[in-house]
Formats: structure tokens, C-alpha cells, sequence
């Protein structure tokens, strides 16, 4: 095996290394582990060498780049899929109430 082979084997791993964080992604439907940015810069460098290696032929940098290309695709997604809902409207007026009825449990005097 020549150094070259070795490096694209490494690139491969590199590129699959968030494929863990992706299973725990699916098993617990939250993208806390898989950060938005890391993913989309996996896309976008994935994506620029493999406009590099169709115009010059390079084999050997298109097929780890298109792996991490694909996964970084897969990750945004994942991403897309799972987000978090933002927090709806009623849930920023209910604190006061709780804190009113904290007060007025405490403080038999604030029960008004």
C-alpha cells in the first residue's frame, strides 16, 4: 500500500467519523450532538475539491471527497429533519404566573 492509498483511506475515515454522532441523531431525534456548522463546512469542502477533481481528473481526491460530500449532505438533513421547534409564544407569558404562585405559596401576605 503506497502513502497515497493510506492518505485517501485516512480522508474516508475522517469524513465518516460524525456517522456515531449520526446514529444518535436518529435515536434520539435531536440534532444536539451534530453541530450545524461542522456539517455544512463538511458539505461545502466535500463539495469544492470535488469540482476540483472532475476538472483536473484526479481520482484519488474525488472519491474521499465525495464520500465526505454525501455525508456532509446526509448531516444537513439529519439537521433539517430534527431541528428543534422554536419555543412557542404562551411559554414566555406562563413564567410570570409561576412565579406569582411561588410568591403567593411562600409569602402568605402576597396572596392579592
Amino acid at each position: 500500500m503506497t502513502l497515497l492509498e493510506y492518505c485517501v483511506g485516512m480522508a474516508i475515515v475522517m469524513y465518516g467519523s460524525p456517522l456515531a454522532a449520526m446514529h444518535h441523531v436518529v435515536t434520539k431525534r435531536s440534532v444536539e450532538f451534530l453541530p450545524f456548522l461542522t456539517s455544512s463546512s463538511l458539505f461545502a469542502n466535500g463539495g469544492v475539491w470535488d469540482i476540483y477533481a472532475l476538472l483536473a481528473g484526479d481520482f484519488f481526491v474525488l472519491i474521499p471527497n465525495g464520500t465526505g460530500f454525501f455525508l456532509g449532505a446526509a448531516q444537513l438533513t439529519l439537521n433539517m429533519i430534527y431541528r428543534m421547534p422554536p419555543p412557542p409564544q404562551d411559554a414566555k407569558e406562563e413564567a410570570p404566573r409561576c412565579e406569582l404562585l411561588l410568591a403567593a405559596s411562600i409569602d402568605p401576605e402576597h396572596q392579592g
